[in-house]
């Protein structure tokens, strides 16, 4: 068993201190069997879009909607806490909370809706949270239903300049990218089948991180069609990140 001395070393280093971030669209269902299948992936904040409304709240459990079959839900376990932000008018496609832990950041948690197109909800509900985005470190998480690969299908430049606009004006990077080193588009690892179908992958889920959080980046993973083909037409992604030290030294 490890000593008090050699635990609490181990807890005050930050090398020890990884964040490990999912984000799935379940597809609909139960919200206490969604997040038990979820609980596999050992995440300390997950983003659950399509999700039921939790019977009980608590400080681990933030959801939002306006349909209590299908909404957008932000779990937390120890020891991270959570602190839901208010929602903005305009949207339905951003929800933020404080996560509150050995440091503190803003989940903004995505499941971008067509209002009227996903890109235009995305570039507006943006703007919407610009001020959160700026306050401090932030991470983007969800289904942004957006696509360099729909781009060029349809001739636009939309997902392109979404992460333009993340890099330039918030300093956000896909973890995905960075980790692979694919290009926006070119992605291997798909995280949505069109209509279940395993010859119709898509990229569309993305977890976007500080740039200062980079150099601590340590895994991205993707589940595959077949272990989670039951439970939804998209597959959860994972990113293992350790902050840098000065979040981790930072007051709650």
């Amino acid at each position: 068993m490890m000593g008090p001395q050699l635990m609490r070393k181990s807890l005050d280093s930050s090398k020890e201190f990884r964040i490990r971030l999912v984000t799935w669209n379940c597809c609909r269902g139960a919200y206490d069997a969604k997040l038990s299948r979820l609980q596999r992936l050992e995440p300390d904040v997950a983003v659950l879009q399509e999700c039921a409304r939790p019977l009980e709240a608590d400080s681990d459990t933030a959801w939002f909607g306006s349909n209590p079959r299908q909404g957008v839900g932000i779990v937390a376990r120890a020891p991270f806490r959570l602190i839901a932000e208010p929602v903005r008018a305009g949207t339905q496609s951003m929800f933020a909370a404080r996560v509150l832990g050995r440091g503190t950041f803003t989940l903004v948690a995505v499941w971008a809706q067509p209002e009227p197109t996903y890109p235009e909800a995305l570039r507006r509900t943006f703007t919407t949270y610009r001020d959160l985005l700026l306050s401090g470190p932030c991470v983007v998480l969800g289904d942004l239903n957006s696509s360099v690969a729909w781009d060029v299908r349809h001739g636009r430049s939309d997902h392109r300049e979404l992460e333009r606009q993340l890099r330039e004006d918030f300093g956000l990077v896909s973890a995905y990218h960075v980790a692979t080193g694919e290009q926006p588009g070119e992605e291997s690892r798909p995280t949505h089948f069109w209509r279940w179908h395993d010859e119709a992958p898509f990229h569309l889920d993305y977890c976007y991180l500080p740039e200062q959080w980079l150099p601590g980046l340590k895994s991205v993973t993707v589940g595959s069609y077949e272990e989670w083909a039951d439970a939804s037409d998209h597959r959860p992604l994972t990113v293992g990140v350790i902050p840098p030290a000065e979040f981790t030294r930072a007051a709650v």
